[in-house]
């Protein structure tokens, strides 16, 4: 990954997580939550901020890896655990992952606004879904 992007994505942790979220967890518009996984090999933990959609009760995050060919680590490792804890604002939040695929995909916001870059560059379209935990 560019040394820009690493820089920018540690830099956004930095501040989200030391503020709780008040600086952060927009971004170009976007709203931004800061995704906890840990490496299926290498067992490392990991935070990334993601932009992210809601739709009912769901965080919807896509693996866009800034438009690269392949999908970001953090998918690898959050369909390998299948749970992950997320970061909105100040509230964390324990989620099970789950990629939207068929009548799913097709029926979120996301998908209706995003279709042709979704399904030209066959982006991965996850829900995390989960309960409310207390902030460490």
């Amino acid at each position: 990954m560019d040394i820009w992007i690493r820089a920018l994505m540690a830099m956004n942790v930095f501040i989200y997580r030391l503020t709780r979220g008040r600086l952060g967890s927009k971004m170009a518009g976007q709203s931004v939550l800061l995704l906890h996984t840990v490496g299926h090999k290498s067992g490392a933990a990991y935070t990334t901020p993601i932009n992210y959609y809601r739709d009912g009760e769901a965080y919807v995050v896509v693996a866009s890896n800034w438009g690269k060919d392949s999908h970001p680590g953090w998918f690898y490792n959050l369909m390998h655990q299948g749970t992950a804890t997320i970061q909105v604002k100040e509230r964390k939040i324990r989620v099970r992952a789950r990629q939207a695929t068929g009548k799913v995909l097709f029926d979120t916001r996301l998908t209706q606004v995003c279709l042709h870059a979704i399904m030209e560059l066959s982006l991965r379209v996850i829900f995390l879904l989960g309960q409310p935990l207390t902030l460490d």
